[in-house]
């Protein structure tokens, strides 16, 4: 239960994280004519956002680790 609990907030807090790491660099390119990944994310990664965002992503990886070994391990 408390691997299930852990893995839910890290899960959760990255996916927070990155979204807002994308929200915040997609009001920064605010002249948006095409939504082009890798403009999107040169934005991020020129802006300093880059930290936050990798560690989002990586928190979301550990979270969703975490609960599909929790669930697979579940014994019932």
């Amino acid at each position: 239960m408390k691997k299930t609990i852990i893995g839910s907030v890290f899960m959760l807090s990255g996916i927070l994280a990155t979204m807002c790491v994308i929200i915040s660099a997609s009001m920064l390119f605010s002249t948006v004519r095409d939504w082009n990944n890798s403009r999107l994310l040169k934005v991020i990664y020129v802006n300093e956002l880059g930290l936050p965002f990798t560690i989002g992503i990586i928190l979301s990886f550990i979270g969703i680790i975490m609960l599909s070994l929790e669930y697979s391990n579940k014994d019932n």
